[in-house]
Order: C-alpha cells, then structure tokens, then sequence
C-alpha cells in the first residue's frame, strides 16, 4: 500500500481511505470506497489528484478560489478598522452590505461596481459625492480584504470610473 493509502477494518469490511495535507498543513482523510482492486487504483488517482492540488495552491496563491463572501470581509472591516469612524460611514457600509453581502468576493466584477455606481450617483439628491464617499468605503474593503489574504487578484474598485 502506498504512503498515504490505508485500509480500515469497520464491520468487518474494509475500506480504503486516503491521507494528505493540503496546502496551509492541514491533515484530511477521506474515504474512497470498500476495499477491490479497482477501489485502490482509484485512491492512488485520488492521492496523487490532492497533492497537486495542494502544491498548486502552495506554488501559486492566486489561483486559488477563496469561498469569502463580501459580508464576512466588510464584517471583519467594520469591527477591525471601521468602528473608528464617524456614523455617516456605518449607514454606508449597512448599505453596501444589503447590496452586496450574498456575493463572493470574486464575484464583484468592476461591471457590476460600474452599475451600481451610476444608479446610487443618479439617484442622490447632492451629486456623486455620496456615491463617491461609498465607492470609497468598497475600494478600502477591498484593500484589507487582499491584506488579510480573503481575496486574491486587483481591486475590482479600480477600474470603476467616477463621475
């Protein structure tokens, strides 16, 4: 049996499972199926397919899809930096949150900034101020986001164009 490939007796049946490590050093087993030849093959695939991924992931960060949604990153925001500022940005960040918390991270593309962007700032009784104040709030959301390694790749913010 390779390294990495064992057979566990349960009820008197054996099943194969595999051990690795994926690519912050985290152990995981999982269980390819009872124990045949072709149930063996079929974990050495599946070993040699989780190391890769690992190494991968290891060799080249940003690669990686991160699973953060946009309400855990503002969320970790606000109460690391923004409950530091005054309350006209608490009401910009509820707002970003109700437009934007479902999605992932990777998700908001500039496109989708882009059209929010325009409504909020035709939609404001005192100009593009406000949506340029809010625009703001999302570019640094963003920056933290890739400083605390929740999102991989340029800040979608920066290619929406203000008016």
């Amino acid at each position: 049996m390779a390294h990495g490939i064992w057979l566990r007796e349960r009820s008197g049946r054996k099943e194969v499972w595999v051990v690795y490590k994926d690519e912050a050093g985290r152990k995981h087993r999982e269980k390819v199926g009872l124990d045949s030849h072709e149930v063996r093959l079929a974990a050495k695939d599946l070993l040699v397919k989780r190391r890769n991924e690992a190494m991968n992931a290891r060799l080249f960060p940003e690669r990686m899809v991160l699973h953060t949604t946009f309400r855990q990153a503002a969320q970790r925001y606000w109460d690391l930096i923004g409950c530091n500022r005054d309350r006209s940005w608490r009401y910009r960040w509820e707002e970003l949150m109700g437009e934007f918390g479902g999605l992932r991270l990777v998700a908001l593309k500039p496109d989708i900034i882009q059209r929010w962007y325009n409504a909020k700032a035709a939609e404001s009784k005192v100009g593009a101020g406000n949506a340029n104040r809010t625009l703001t709030l999302l570019r640094a959301i963003f920056n933290r986001a890739t400083d605390w390694d929740l999102y991989n790749g340029v800040n979608p913010v920066r290619k929406v164009l203000k008016l």
